[in-house]
C-alpha cells in the first residue's frame, strides 16, 4: 500500500512494473554502506499487510507472482494465505 501510495499515478502493486520495483528497492537495501546484520531484504508478508492481502483478493497477486518477486529480493514467501478448503495436492504445489 504504501508503494502505491509513493508512487501514484493508479499504480497497483503486481502490476507490470512491479517485478522492476522489487528489484530497485533490493539493489537499493543490497548498496547501503553499512555493515548488514539479520535479515537484508526485501519482504512481501502477505497475511501481515492490508495492502498485498488487497491485491491477492483483486486478482493483481498471486502466489506464481510472488515466487517471482521472491525470487528477486532473494527470499522466499512468508505468510501466504492458503484458501481453508484447498487440497493437500494444492497445498504441496505450493
Amino acid at each position: 500500500q504504501a508503494c502505491e501510495e509513493l508512487i501514484g499515478g493508479g499504480y497497483k502493486f503486481g502490476g507490470a512494473e512491479t517485478m522492476a520495483l522489487v528489484e530497485g528497492l533490493t539493489r537499493a537495501v543490497k548498496g547501503v554502506q553499512v555493515r548488514q546484520t539479520g535479515y537484508c531484504g526485501l519482504m512481501l508478508p502477505v497475511l501481515e499487510d492490508r495492502g498485498l492481502a488487497k491485491r491477492v483478493t483483486d486478482g493483481s497477486l498471486s502466489i506464481g507472482s510472488l515466487l517471482g518477486f521472491s525470487s528477486v529480493c532473494g527470499v522466499g514467501l512468508d505468510t501466504v494465505p492458503i484458501a481453508g478448503d484447498a487440497s493437500g495436492e494444492a497445498i504441496a504445489r505450493v
